[in-house]
């Protein structure tokens, strides 16, 4: 049955934090993604690291088994402490990290590799070092040139340095390529709740005083080809309430660029709800989001 498209939207599951289910493949999710009534997906270096994807011919297999299922691979996602490690190491042996990761993306058929800026280590955040992460930013377009891909740096907090959504738009203004855009995650706009603090992985001990502006999140999407919907728990009515979705799913509606929307139910992590279906949870999330698309 010929999927049709959500109009001015193209929709997306993100496979890379969605679909953790103990002792089954990736292959063996794909039928699952296809009932879910999306086409595109990304695919998280948890997946495209594995040794049976370790080989361009293994990578290319995969490709084919994603289009047999009537899937495509929109975009590949990928985490580098890019500032730490030109400090640590050299930039040239960044780049030939990010060559690798280029060519995975590649052999999968991706359009988009989305990177995420982090902030480094304090020592590393100082005006020096926010100049040397454009330049990072700037060789990484290149290299994407040489690809044909386009960067997608992915703006998920509320507060930081170069990992903001105002940080990352306002550097992906500056250089003005093409190959380089925002992915706006919607963890950047998430509303603190009694049930879910405001407060991440990376830095444990600290929450953020409040989300980013909803005006930064419309100021992102002339410059977006994908969005980042992050979703951790759905109330019975189907809703969530961490989120502004209503008023960001408006915006998108208003957006004269198409948006892959890319699903990233993250639930099933240990500390919110690890023992919930996250099959089930996630159609309930590409309901959730068609639901608010059609409005």
């Amino acid at each position: 049955m010929k999927k049709e498209p959500i109009p001015h939207q193209s929709r997306g599951l993100g496979a890379n934090r969605s679909c953790r289910v103990e002792g089954r493949s990736l292959e063996d999710l794909l039928p699952v993604f296809g009932s879910l009534g999306i086409d595109p997906i990304e695919i998280n270096e948890d997946y495209s690291r594995l040794p049976q994807y370790g080989s361009a011919p293994g990578r290319r297999n995969l490709r084919s088994r994603i289009l047999e299922a009537g899937l495509r691979v929109a975009s590949t996602w990928f985490y580098i402490d890019m500032l730490g490690a030109v400090e640590t190491s050299s930039l040239t042996d960044l780049m030939d990290q990010i060559d690798k990761c280029f060519e995975i993306a590649s052999d999968l058929g991706a359009e988009v590799v989305v990177m995420t800026p982090a902030d480094s280590l304090p020592k590393y955040m100082t005006e020096r070092g926010v100049e040397k992460f454009r330049h990072i930013v700037e060789e990484l377009v290149c290299l994407a040139r040489s690809y044909k891909l386009t960067v997608g740096l992915e703006s998920a907090r509320s507060q930081g340095t170069v990992c903001t959504p105002q940080a990352v738009t306002r550097l992906v203004r500056e250089i003005g390529q093409a190959e380089l855009t925002v992915v706006p995650d919607f963890e950047a706009w998430r509303v603190a709740t009694e049930d879910l603090p405001l407060s991440h992985v990376e830095r444990q001990e600290t929450i953020a005083p409040a989300p980013a502006e909803l005006k930064l999140f419309k100021e992102c999407l002339p410059l977006a080809r994908l969005v980042h919907a992050k979703l951790l728990r759905l109330d019975q009515a189907g809703e969530e309430p961490h989120f502004p979705i209503a008023e960001m799913m408006s915006a998108i509606r208003s957006s004269h660029r198409p948006h892959v929307i890319t699903i990233e139910y993250e639930g099933w992590v240990p500390d919110i709800d690890p023992y919930l279906d996250c099959v089930e949870e996630t159609r309930r999330c590409v309901q959730l989001i068609k639901r608010n698309l059609a409005t």
